[in-house]
């Protein structure tokens, strides 16, 4: 079972991987960089006091908090179903298991067999993850647009 587990382990790991990196070239790259532009405009003014300039360059850290925020909390929640779907593996499995010795070998293999489905369901659910993760980017996205041209503007 050991090695079915590793194997269902890496293939998630992998799709996992896939998510969060494609999450960031789409997105937060993007936000990343347009978090540095917008504190190195807030350094450009000789004028400003030290608390004024700090303020803006954690103004501009916010629109990329809030969305690693949001990853995180997508992720936590992906993880907890796939834990609930492991644990009602592991609990009918434990309760074939009582019976008998071949009860026990049956349980192993229903095991192993539930854990791949909880896996497939749960990478074949990833899609619909990352849209909903993307369509949250854009719009905060569109508010960051918003946020930092008014910082440009003030500039002016």
């Amino acid at each position: 079972m050991d090695k079915g587990f590793e194997e269902q382990s890496r293939r998630l790991e992998t799709a996992m991987n896939g998510l969060v990196e494609d999450l960031d070239k789409t997105h937060l790259r993007k936000m990343h960089a347009d978090m540095h532009t917008c504190a190195a405009r807030c350094c450009q003014s000789k004028d400003d006091s030290l608390e004024t300039v700090y303020n803006c360059v954690e103004n501009c850290r916010l629109p990329v908090d809030h969305a690693w925020s949001f990853v995180e909390s997508e992720l936590i929640n992906f993880h907890e179903k796939l834990s609930q779907c492991l644990d009602q593996c592991n609990a009918k499995s434990k309760w074939m298991s009582q019976n008998s010795e071949v009860q026990l070998t049956r349980s192993t293999k229903e095991m192993e067999d539930c854990t791949t489905r909880c896996v497939d369901q749960m990478i074949n659910a990833l899609p619909k993850v990352a849209e909903r993760m993307k369509q949250n980017l854009n719009r905060s996205s569109m508010k960051r647009a918003a946020v930092f041209s008014n910082l440009a503007n003030e500039d002016l």
